[in-house]
């Protein structure tokens, strides 16, 4: 277990000095298509497909991006579970009044832990999707690192992941070498070419 003394390297406290950096650049609208863990290792490994990037920088087509957590000290998971009441939103009302409801029955949702080691096995038994819609990180004044990932999964279930670990490196499927900073780097400069109004292929496969 984590030391009692050192504070926690989480989002909801961050220690001082904790420095956060959006991941959503590089891993908005990527597919989570493998997520593995190992108790004995202390690892995560986590592997992303990302198109609109393979497209942009012409990079081959079957090359995904992997994450690997290494000293993984909390790997949890929570589920956004709908009000279970009838919810509508009237048939002429105004945009305002749309708003208002639909703020309204979101704020009945509960979020619920689920079973890290039952989500995880999912990837291995189930066909699903489990697409990002946000991510970013935290590092430590002393190097420890945490990552947030918030996913729909099968088009109609969100889930948020977190996980803390000693350290992270960043893999390419091929084995050449990579890093985080370029991974961001990537999804900054195709974002620069879409706010530019260039023509950027886009992840299915119309231009935008």
């Amino acid at each position: 277990m984590e030391d009692d003394k050192q504070p926690v390297l989480d989002w909801s406290t961050p220690p001082p000095g904790a420095v956060e950096t959006s991941l959503w650049p590089c891993l908005h609208d990527a597919e989570l298509v493998c997520l593995t863990s190992d108790r004995l290792k202390r690892t995560a490994r986590l592997e992303f497909s990302i198109p609109y990037l393979i497209r942009f920088h012409r990079l081959p087509d079957n090359l995904h991006f992997v994450l690997v957590l290494c000293g993984v000290t909390s790997a949890r998971v929570i589920q956004s579970f709908p009000w279970p009441g009838e919810f509508a939103v009237p048939q002429g009302a105004s945009y305002e009044e749309q708003e208002k409801l639909i703020a309204d029955y979101w704020s009945k949702w509960r979020e619920e832990s689920i079973s890290w080691s039952e989500f995880e096995s999912k990837f291995s038994t189930d066909p699903w999707t489990a697409e990002v819609s946000n991510a970013d990180y935290l590092i430590g004044e002393d190097g420890k690192f945490a990552l947030r990932l918030q996913l729909m999964v099968d088009g109609n279930t969100y889930c948020e992941l977190t996980l803390r670990a000693e350290t992270v490196q960043v893999e390419r499927s091929d084995g050449e070498p990579f890093s985080l900073t370029r991974l961001i780097h990537l999804g900054e400069s195709y974002w620069e070419a879409f706010a530019a109004k260039r023509k950027v292929p886009h992840g299915d496969g119309t231009e935008q």
